[in-house]
């Protein structure tokens, strides 16, 4: 069949567009996808066998669109070229359809992170001042900031791809708290720090730059752009009201710190086990038509610091990360109510739009032959807040990571549990231990080197002989375990 070239070129070669339907080319032919967030963009062209040949795969390419504006995007690298229709070879006419991916399916699937981040020793004595953390997940010994992980991510990531690491706004004065990366790639790793900020990445094609949309943000420069090429074809929106998505009251969770050194039998309190392993921060959204008495709840990594007693010693610090982490959701959800949100096609170019705060998509293509002066030229504008897959009401209600436990589950399917159920407990007597007696006795940890104990006075704990076999003297070590069923901890064995 006969081929009309298209206005549409890669590295100044015309594409192609042939009459008649394709399947594996429909809608997509001669056409770049650019989505907000962690998938990459992808374009798809048509060319003839014949240039498929001429065309470099391992170089990255300029698609350009010719209209009564012009967009030129490039660093677009071949993914595949797969045949339209069944011919021999030597047919150098044949159609084929070429797709190309921008620098985001590199990033996604040729680049990983082995590394974590800020890991909170949990075996360090209730009433410690501030978090430790394992060393080897710090920045030198400094915890690392919000930023600061961005900024190290990026480094592991080809440079020549990445570019410059975004900026975040206004990062959250706490630290960030139990990253793990293991076998990720640093690009995943990254969007879901951003994620966990209430910010989603896009890529700006038209620079080749990476930013971040802020949940619920207006898209600068947005409204100008539609203003000044006004052109629309056709409108699918839709908007939807707040009084089935936005709850009265939004609970945030806060795990407690867990410790090995002093009785834990706050755990087992006859709230069980997710009501006593967290604690919960109550806030009302204030949003008008929100139904009495509906209630989300959000888990933040923020942990719960507990003095010798079990009380709460950072309680304000809570609060205020529940006001903040209820405010963003809010946000998120008062700028997609009443909103129109959908697809937009406009005849012509837009030389100047991409992804961001209120486009969760930008689409330039080649429609077929049309009017002058567009060339069958148009754009395509998928209006979507961001954030806003995180008010469905399948979306997983954690804003930000949170470190394993291990044997209970909570309503996400998250598991609960408490570490100190998993291995014994090295310890030394700190007084005489009759057989099936109890004694005082000091846990020891491992540096590296030797075994030291903790000279917190809360590091103390209280060791039971229920096999009525041990006798002991102060300096003599055991191996104990926490029992549940007895609430205590009682001897494994001990030097004999």
């Amino acid at each position: 069949m006969p081929a009309y070239a298209t206005r549409v070129l890669i590295d100044d070669v015309p594409c192609r567009a042939w009459p008649g339907k394709f399947p594996l080319a429909r809608r997509v032919a001669n056409s770049y996808h650019c989505p907000r967030g962690m998938q990459p963009g992808l374009a798809n062209v048509v060319l003839k066998r014949s240039q498929v040949d001429a065309l470099n795969f391992e170089t990255a390419h300029t698609l350009t669109f010719v209209a009564q504006e012009t967009v030129t995007l490039r660093g677009l690298r071949v993914l595949q070229a797969q045949n339209l229709m069944p011919s021999a070879t030597t047919q150098l006419d044949t159609p084929c359809l070429v797709t190309l991916a921008d620098p985001r399916y590199v990033l996604l699937n040729l680049t990983s992170v082995n590394k974590n981040y800020n890991v909170p020793v949990d075996e360090q004595p209730h009433g410690s001042a501030g978090i430790e953390y394992f060393t080897d997940t710090t920045d030198a010994g400094t915890p690392w900031t919000w930023q600061g992980i961005v900024d190290d991510l990026w480094d592991q990531m080809p440079a020549s791809l990445a570019g410059a690491a975004p900026t975040i706004p206004s990062p959250p004065a706490t630290d960030p708290i139990n990253y793990c990366f293991a076998g990720l790639s640093a690009w995943e790793a990254a969007c879901i720090v951003f994620g966990d900020l209430g910010l989603a990445a896009y890529y700006n094609p038209l620079s080749l730059s990476f930013g971040l949309a802020a949940y619920g943000g207006i898209q600068s420069g947005l409204s100008n752009s539609l203003a000044r090429v006004n052109r629309r074809e056709f409108d699918t929106f839709a908007s939807y009201g707040l009084s089935t998505h936005v709850p009265e009251t939004i609970k945030v969770a806060f795990r407690k710190r867990q410790s090995m050194h002093s009785s834990p039998t706050w755990m087992e309190i006859s709230g069980g086990p997710l009501s006593s392993a967290v604690v919960i921060k109550d806030v009302l959204t204030h949003v008008a038509g929100a139904i009495a008495g509906t209630v989300v709840t959000i888990h933040d990594s923020m942990p719960v610091e507990l003095d010798v007693n079990g009380s709460v010693t950072n309680d304000a610090d809570l609060q205020t990360r529940a006001d903040a982490v209820a405010l963003s959701w809010i946000n998120r959800a008062k700028s997609s109510a009443g909103t129109i949100r959908g697809d937009r096609r406009v005849a012509g170019i837009i030389n100047d739009v991409y992804p961001g705060e209120e486009l969760a998509a930008v689409k330039w293509a080649n429609y077929g032959p049309l009017n002058e002066p567009y060339d069958g030229c148009g754009t395509w504008l998928h209006f979507q807040p961001a954030g806003y897959e995180d008010l469905e009401a399948s979306a997983s209600r954690r804003l930000v990571a949170e470190w394993p436990l291990v044997n209970y589950r909570d309503p996400n399917g998250d598991r609960l549990g408490l570490t100190y159920w998993r291995e014994p407990i090295l310890c030394r007597l700190n007084s005489t231990l009759s057989a099936g007696g109890s004694a005082p006795a000091g846990r020891l940890f491992f540096d590296g080197m030797a075994w030291q104990e903790f000279s917190a006075s809360s590091a103390e704990i209280t060791v039971y002989d229920s096999l009525n076999s041990f006798n002991g003297i102060t300096g003599d070590r055991c191996w104990v375990y926490w029992c549940r069923a007895s609430g205590r901890y009682e001897i494994l064995q001990k030097k004999c």
